[in-house]
C-alpha cells in the first residue's frame, strides 16, 4: 500500500521534468526576439556615438592634412602615423609610441599608411575600450573623452548584443537575428556588405565600428573634407 501511495507523486514529478523540457524548444526564437528588442533601444542611443564621432571629427580636422594618395576608403585627407598619437592626447588618450604603431595598423584598412575618419574611429575606440592592451592612460576629465567614451561603450554593448556568446566575430546568421528571416536576404546582405570590409564573411569588431560610421551619418565625412 505504501508503494501504491508513492506512485502518483513520482508521476507528477515526471510531468513537471517533461514538461520544463518541452518549453526549450523555442529558446533560439525567444532569443532572437529579445536582441531585436534590444537593437531598437540601442537606435535611441545613435545620437551618442553621433555625439564621440563629432569629437573624433573635431580632432582629425585638427590633426589631419590633405595628402595626395587615392585609396578605397580616402579622398585625400588622412592623419599620418607621426600625427596619430597627438591626435588621441587632444582626446584625452594616451599612448606609448610603440602602442600607437599597434593601433594605427590595425586601423589602417587600405594599407596606405594613412588613417582617414573613419580608420581613425578604430584606432580610437580600441583605446578607449581596452587600455590594457594597449597600455593606455585615460585622462577621464577630459570632456572630448568623456564624450568618446559613452558613444563607444554603445557601440560595444552593442557589438556583444548582436554577436554569439563565445564567438569573436559576427556571422551572417548573426545579423539575421537582428534585421530579418533567413527569407529575408538582400536586407541583411546589405548590412554585411557595410560592415565586412575585407569580404571574409565574418565582420570583426575594428570592421563593426568602421561600419557603424555609415549607420550614424558619419559614411561620407572624408568627402566633405
Amino acid at each position: 500500500m505504501a508503494a501504491t501511495d508513492e506512485d502518483p507523486n513520482k508521476t507528477e514529478t515526471k510531468s513537471k521534468v517533461n514538461f520544463g523540457s518541452a518549453q526549450e524548444e523555442p529558446t533560439e526564437k525567444h532569443k532572437s526576439k529579445k536582441v531585436k528588442d534590444r537593437m531598437t533601444k540601442f537606435l535611441l542611443k545613435f545620437p551618442k556615438i553621433n555625439v564621440a564621432f563629432s569629437e573624433m571629427k573635431k580632432a582629425f580636422e585638427q590633426f589631419g592634412e590633405a595628402n595626395s594618395q587615392t585609396s578605397s576608403t580616402s579622398v585625400g585627407f588622412s592623419v599620418s602615423p607621426d600625427r596619430l598619437g597627438d591626435l588621441l592626447i587632444e582626446l584625452g588618450i594616451t599612448v606609448p609610441e610603440e602602442q600607437v604603431e599597434t593601433l594605427f595598423n590595425f586601423a589602417d584598412f587600405d594599407g596606405n599608411k594613412l588613417i582617414e575618419f573613419r580608420e581613425c574611429l578604430i584606432a580610437a575606440g580600441l583605446a578607449v575600450l581596452d587600455p590594457a592592451t594597449y597600455n593606455v592612460t585615460l585622462n577621464t576629465e577630459n570632456e572630448s573623452f568623456k564624450k568618446m567614451k559613452t558613444g563607444y561603450q554603445v557601440i560595444k554593448d552593442m557589438w556583444e548584443t548582436i554577436k554569439r556568446e563565445g564567438q569573436s566575430s559576427i556571422t551572417f546568421e548573426d545579423l539575421c537575428n537582428v534585421f530579418g528571416a533567413m527569407n529575408d536576404k538582400t536586407m541583411v546582405e546589405n548590412r554585411m556588405t557595410e560592415l565586412d570590409f575585407d569580404t571574409n564573411n565574418e565582420i570583426d569588431f575594428p570592421e563593426f565600428i568602421y561600419g557603424i560610421a555609415a549607420w550614424v551619418g558619419f559614411e561620407d565625412e572624408e568627402d566633405e573634407n
